[in-house]
């Protein structure tokens, strides 16, 4: 705080006067100009020290993204065994266990989004003193991993629900064919949850490249059983190609109605 003393003795002229005045402007513009200066470098020191923390906490995200990706291709070939087994006892009930092409084994491996360094910039305000592209950024990456997690939380609820059946009689003979068709219904959560995640953390991979490897075109498609062979490919470009051409002169349509309404 700035003490302004008054002066020993009266100004005895208007210059005097103003001497004074501006004595005491100078003095609380030197004052305010150092407590900005003070604020500045304490501001840019905390910005400093959230982005150290928004780092560390970055590289074990990383870790944690590529540990989920294994996890997800791990998960989706289980989830094939699966329904294969099911599947096949689909087809002939009350098939003795040791008869099916499998076991089901219904599990999950997960690793959590670090978010205490994130969490922590938005409470203390400090993201203000950042700029609008960082903290931008920063909103989307951790959006996506926060909708990564809500997918798998999806895929947690699925199995548990799968493995319920366990709790009453695990010899997979004893189902009945209407239990067989509710197990793989909810196998199919399983799939649909899982696929989910898949495509999140695909998104995850697009918004932030550093975040990798990420699931494949190819594992997604495997995962929900549809594959195409370079045969089928072949014979099916013709079909493509229209859709492609209808497809860009819808694109061509709507391109021209959002130029004209900008001109508006």
């Amino acid at each position: 705080m700035l003490d302004v003393h008054p002066p020993h003795e009266a100004a005895h002229t208007w210059k005097d006067f103003f001497i004074h005045i501006a004595t005491i402007v100078v003095g609380l513009l030197i004052a305010v100009g150092l407590e900005q200066t003070v604020e500045f470098f304490h501001h840019r020191h905390l910005v400093a020290e959230t982005r150290e923390a928004l780092r560390a906490e970055r590289e074990q995200n990383h870790k944690n993204y590529a540990a989920n990706a294994a996890s997800f291709r791990y998960l989706e070939e289980l989830l094939k065994n699966d329904m294969l087994v099911l599947r096949a006892l689909e087809q002939h009930p009350g098939t003795p266990e040791e008869k099916l092409p499998g076991v089901l084994f219904y599990t999950g491996l997960y690793e959590p989004t670090a978010t205490g360094a994130w969490q922590t910039a938005k409470q203390t305000t400090v993201t203000q003193w950042m700029s609008t592209r960082e903290v931008s950024d920063l909103t989307e990456l951790y959006r996506l991993l926060a909708e990564g997690d809500g997918f798998i939380l999806e895929y947690w609820h699925a199995v548990n629900d799968a493995n319920v059946y366990r709790s009453h009689d695990p010899d997979l003979s004893h189902l009945t064919p209407a239990q067989i068709q509710d197990q793989i219904r909810i196998t199919e959560r399983c799939i649909a949850s899982l696929y989910r995640w898949g495509v999140s953390l695909g998104d995850t991979h697009l918004d932030a490249p550093d975040f990798n490897p990420s699931p494949t075109s190819d594992d997604l498609n495997s995962l929900n059983g549809y594959t195409r062979s370079p045969q089928d490919e072949e014979r099916i470009a013709p079909a493509y190609q229209i859709t492609r051409d209808r497809i860009a002169a819808a694109q061509a349509a709507a391109h021209a109605l959002t130029n004209l309404a900008e001109k508006k």
